[in-house]
């Protein structure tokens, strides 16, 4: 039998901040565990966001910060950060433009309020510690406030700006996407010879899902990504992802 390498997105795909994974969707990766094929995570999430519910399960590793950020068990074995001073230049302009952000690691989330409020139960950006490693920051725009108001980014910032919806989206270092950190896992796994099959629903997927073997977009997703699937399986709400590997791997291709 042919093994297959998952690739899930977490937010909209198989959980959401409300909403855990379903018990449905668990029974399912555990059977797919079962028969040998490996599954992992790809996610615009920071490692330190993802919760526990997700970490307790089966998951063969994890690629975070859309690409920024590989870890296969307690071993980060990618990692691009942005540089502390990137970090600095970046915060300082988002500020400037009156753009609210979380600042990501891969052991905190800090948050840095401009017209947006933010969840004060994460720390204030000041309080990161010198030599904080940042992989990703989310940012969060108030109502009528466009990317317009800080997109492009100058020259002095290196960076690359990946929405999310209208009002939120990631920033990360622009070499990093999440089919690049696929190629690099299934290289360091040694896992070429595996069938790729990717699901989602953002616009940070689509590297995702032409680089899989079998990209599936959910319902809910944009049509921006659903051109690029060669599926499409029921929304969140419907447990599209249980959805799809069910009728791939129990109704068969």
């Amino acid at each position: 039998m042919k093994r297959y390498a998952l690739f899930l997105d977490i937010d909209g795909t198989i959980a959401t901040y409300r909403q855990p994974i379903s018990r449905e969707l668990q029974r399912m990766l555990l059977y797919l565990k079962e028969l040998r094929h490996k599954i992992f995570i790809c996610t615009g999430r920071g490692y330190s966001d993802i919760p526990d519910d997700i970490r307790n399960l089966v998951f063969d590793g994890y690629i975070c910060s859309t690409g920024a950020y590989i870890r296969v068990g307690k071993r980060v074995i990618y990692s691009m950060p942005f540089p502390a001073s990137t970090v600095h230049t970046l915060h300082k302009f988002l500020l400037s433009r009156g753009v609210s952000a979380y600042y990501e690691s891969d052991c905190q989330i800090y948050r840095s309020e401009a017209r947006e409020p933010l969840d004060h139960s994460v720390p204030d950006f000041k309080k990161a510690p010198v030599g904080t490693r940042f992989y990703s920051v989310a940012y969060h725009l108030a109502a009528g406030q466009g990317t317009s108001s800080f997109l492009p980014f100058p020259d002095t910032i290196n960076a690359r700006s990946v929405p999310q919806s209208d009002h939120s989206g990631d920033i990360i270092m622009p070499t990093c996407n999440k089919a690049a950190a696929m190629r690099i896992l299934l290289a360091f796994l040694k896992l070429e010879d595996y069938g790729t099959i990717a699901i989602g629903d953002s616009p940070n997927d689509v590297e995702m899902l032409i680089a899989a073997d079998l990209g599936i977009a959910m319902g809910h997703a944009p049509d921006a990504l659903k051109r690029h699937a060669d599926r499409i399986t029921g929304t969140f709400e419907e447990d599209g992802a249980c959805m799809a590997l069910k009728n791939i791997f129990i109704k068969g291709m």
